[in-house]
């Protein structure tokens, strides 16, 4: 009975999807590896029968957004999956679509480490609804889209700011009297102005030395600022829905449903997401990297750079009055960028390590908006 293989019975919206199993194993050094992978048939299907263990399943079907699905079973349980298969074109682009599901959140840990630097709760499980959710952080390139958009006022007040920063000085924005943007950054003690279409050069590196600045993730901007980017990704139809993934969505798109703390399983090395140690600690070298520049940490549910990079703000589930950073970053070490580490953050904080991610409601949840309403 101990060993008793989970049963499964699974069905989609619509029905004929072709159903990828892969099964998750740690190694002797933590890692958590993809140990198996084969198809299961086409939906619907009844009485998969699984070894309690970690899995994933992924699911095509033609005309239908990919859809994956990490789940871990139990011994001896029955579970019936109903899955909605959005269509490829409901989902906007670079999107990832997450159905309904159960995940392990926050940590199992030392107490005092939980308490005291995580600020989370015990590892237990949690259910979300389907949502969707950006597979990379919101970029510059995104984020100048939207201040074009604005009038001249709100885009001096939306534009990033590297003033007033708690750790990192954010890139300072600046738009041209041509149309034109550029960013200056701080480049080993001298300050580097680059132009839309130029790179930014970081000459204390020895890998990824160059980068386009416009698919760096945005920083140097605060809560209410992503708020209006967010209302403006709504309106505009771009992002119908969207707005800031809660602790609950960030958490299960970052880590999977087997409570993970980092995508790799319980150890991250420097070559594979952006942290203190990926450029050896040399400040003139730490800085963000242009979104999807690590895929061997691809979580997952898909996500990029959901360790390191940047912190991103992340709607609280615990109190409505909080807002909070999670994801780790490029200054910071691999502790601080454990999936069930939360950060709070007073609401006018920004800084040069922390930007953000996008959600939004599932197409099949949308109230579609009428002229008038």
């Amino acid at each position: 009975r101990w060993h008793a293989p989970a049963t499964l019975a699974i069905s989609t919206t619509p029905a004929g999807a072709q159903v990828l199993l892969e099964r998750y194993q740690r190694d002797p050094d933590g890692r958590i590896e993809r140990a198996e992978s084969r198809e299961l048939g086409v939906t619907p299907l009844t009485a998969v029968a699984l070894p309690p263990g970690s899995y994933r399943l992924s699911f095509r079907a033609p005309g239908r957004a990919p859809v994956r699905y990490p789940l871990v079973t139990t011994r001896g349980e029955t579970r019936q999956l109903d899955l909605t298969l959005p269509a490829m074109a409901a989902l906007p682009v670079g999107f990832l679509y997450v159905p309904a599901g159960r995940f392990l959140y926050g940590s199992a840990g030392d107490e005092d480490l939980r308490r005291g630097f995580y600020g989370t709760v015990p590892l237990h499980e949690v259910h979300t609804d389907a949502y969707l959710i950006a597979a990379h952080e919101t970029t510059y390139a995104e984020w100048i889209a939207f201040l074009d958009a604005l009038p001249g006022d709100q885009q001096a007040q939306r534009t990033p700011q590297g003033d007033g920063a708690a750790f990192q000085a954010a890139p300072g924005l600046q738009r041209l009297a041509d149309g034109t943007w550029q960013i200056s950054v701080m480049v080993g003690g001298e300050r580097q102005t680059v132009r839309a279409g130029d790179r930014v050069t970081w000459t204390a590196r020895s890998s990824r030395v160059t980068q386009d600045w416009l698919r760096l993730p945005v920083t140097g901007v605060r809560w209410e600022d992503g708020l209006a980017y967010m209302d403006w990704l709504d309106r505009s139809g771009r992002v119908p829905g969207a707005r800031y993934c809660s602790e609950f969505e960030w958490e299960r798109a970052a880590r999977g449903a087997d409570g993970r703390p980092f995508p790799t399983g319980d150890r991250i090395d420097p070559d594979e997401a952006n942290f203190d140690e990926t450029y050896a600690r040399e400040v003139a070298a730490m800085a963000p990297d242009e979104v999807g520049s690590f895929p061997a940490s691809e979580s997952p549910q898909g996500l990029q750079d959901a360790m390191g990079n940047v912190y991103e703000f992340a709607a609280p589930v615990r109190s409505s009055g909080e807002k909070v950073a999670r994801g780790g970053a490029f200054y910071f070490g691999a502790l601080s960028g454990r999936a069930m580490n939360r950060n709070v953050i007073g609401p006018d904080f920004r800084d040069g390590t922390l930007g953000l991610r996008v959600c939004a409601a599932a197409p099949e949840k949308l109230i579609i908006r009428h002229p008038g309403s």
